[in-house]
């Protein structure tokens, strides 16, 4: 089974967006190839699969029991980590990193 990630563009239009990704992620996160490491905080790690699982930041937060602003900032500071500039490159390269192909 695959989580197809959808982006909400202006006017309320879903865009599909060329992600998809698994919904069982395996354990643990180990995205060390090539010298690279990440050293996300178990809430970014609960938060970001929690994101994957509900499949939007407003879900995230409702099952979290947070503030979307609060999830707001874990993910940013996440993305911080990993070097991406977007919660959709985040996701990637987690699940990625989750699946062994992170490079």
């Amino acid at each position: 089974m695959t989580l197809a990630l959808t982006s909400t563009c202006v006017g309320g239009r879903r865009a599909p967006l060329p992600c998809e990704l698994p919904c069982e992620l395996p354990e643990p996160i180990i995205p060390a190839k090539r010298g690279v490491t990440w050293s996300l905080t178990a809430r970014q790690t609960e938060v970001i699969e929690t994101v994957i699982r509900i499949g939007t930041c407003i879900g995230a937060a409702s099952a979290l029991g947070l503030s979307i602003k609060t999830i707001e900032a874990h993910m940013d500071n996440a993305r911080g980590r990993v070097n991406v500039d977007t919660n959709y490159q985040l996701i990637a390269a987690y699940a990625a990193a989750r699946s062994g192909g992170f490079e």
